[in-house]
């Protein structure tokens, strides 16, 4: 899942546009574990994150100039609870 969507999701991201994921679906059917995934699974949002930062990393690292700020949010709605 994350070579199909999380690396297109990350260059667009880099390239300055703003990205959502919105995972939807019946109970049961695998969201949480694709998203969150499990220990010694990295889930997609996990993978994207080590991603994001390694990034960030890089940026600044090649130039003491630059300065890279990440805004990011996470939320579940679950049987209509936040």
């Amino acid at each position: 899942m994350y070579d199909d969507l999380g690396k297109t999701l990350l260059t667009n991201a880099f390239n300055g546009f703003n990205a959502t994921i919105f995972a939807y679906g019946q109970t049961g059917s695998g969201k949480s574990y694709s998203v969150e995934g499990c220990t010694g699974d990295s889930g997609l949002l996990q993978r994207i994150c080590e991603n994001i930062f390694g990034k960030k990393k890089e940026l600044e690292g090649a130039n003491a100039a630059n300065s890279v700020k990440v805004t990011c949010s996470y939320l579940e709605i679950y049987n209509e609870k936040l």
